[in-house]
């Protein structure tokens, strides 16, 4: 093959068979079969050895399929269980745990019925009666004894009483030869015995009004005996009363005043007469 006078690389790319600007140009026929390979010559020299770089990582096979199950061989022979060891010692006891709180009250259940009454037992019976003793003579009857006379007769004209205080017994009049009715300023003292009382009470008018006088025994309320009325302006108005009263022991004798307003005008008077 003959040179071609155009190889400089500015005829670079010239497609005339008879080369650039008139110059020749190879021409290659077609390729003849290929000769015998020629004996291998003898291994060179190993070079130097160096970390090559790996080549990327191939893609992932397929999974084969799963092969047939192995069989299970026999079960070897249990194990000899060993002996029990001895049981230790209890250990002490705890203390005690705090006690909980008390649970309410549970609700009282209905009340059952009540039995019924046992059969009344038999009455005992009743003893003989002992003989009567004799009665005895009667004793001879002794002298009456005489009642000894002793009246009284007190009073206060116009006096100005307030409401619960005692009436004043000034007295007017009674026996000195004894000591069973004594005069003291808003009481009498009495000796045992049975009394008549009579006392009777008078209002002006000057003070409208309901008043009451109550009786009174060893500073008990004789009640019973009381009397009451009502005082009219500008008219006189009264009450009185009578009765009997025992007594067993030295007593003492009072008249109150229930007065409806502070206190009013009145005349009081009262008569005691001994009679047994």
């Amino acid at each position: 093959m003959a040179n071609c006078c155009c190889n400089n690389s500015q005829f670079a790319g010239c497609g005339s068979i008879f080369g650039c600007n008139g110059g020749w140009r190879p021409v290659y026929g077609p390729t003849g079969p290929t000769g015998p390979m020629g004996p291998m010559g003898p291994m060179g020299p190993t070079g130097p050895s160096g970390d090559g770089v790996p080549g990327p990582t191939g893609p992932a096979g397929e999974i084969g399929p799963t092969g047939p199950a192995g069989e299970i061989g026999p079960t070897g022979p249990a194990g000899e269980i060993g002996p029990t060891g001895p049981a230790g010692e209890i250990g002490p006891t705890g203390p005690a745990g705090e006690i909980g709180p008390t649970g309410p009250a549970g609700e009282i259940g209905p009340t059952g019925p009540a039995g019924e009454i046992g059969p009344t037992g038999p009455a005992g019976e009743i003893g003989p009666i002992g003989p009567t003793g004799p009665t005895g003579p009667t004793g001879p009857a002794g002298e009456p004894l005489p009642v000894e006379l002793a009246f009284a007769q007190m009073g206060e004209a116009a006096q100005a009483v307030a409401n619960g205080a005692m009436y004043s017994m000034t007295a007017q009049t009674y026996s000195r030869q004894t000591r069973d009715i004594v005069p003291g300023g808003t009481s009498v003292q009495l000796q045992p015995g049975t009394y008549l009382i009579s006392y009777a009470i008078h209002t002006d008018g000057s003070t409208p009004g309901d008043f009451r006088a109550i009786p009174m025994l060893n500073g008990a309320a004789l009640t019973l005996y009381s009397a009451g009325e009502t005082s009219i302006a500008g008219e006189q108005s009264g009450i009185a009363a009578t009765f009997i009263v025992e007594t067993a022991m030295v007593s003492t004798f009072q008249v109150q005043a229930s007065l409806s307003v502070a206190s009013m005008n009145q005349s009081f008077s009262v008569s005691i007469l001994k009679i047994a």
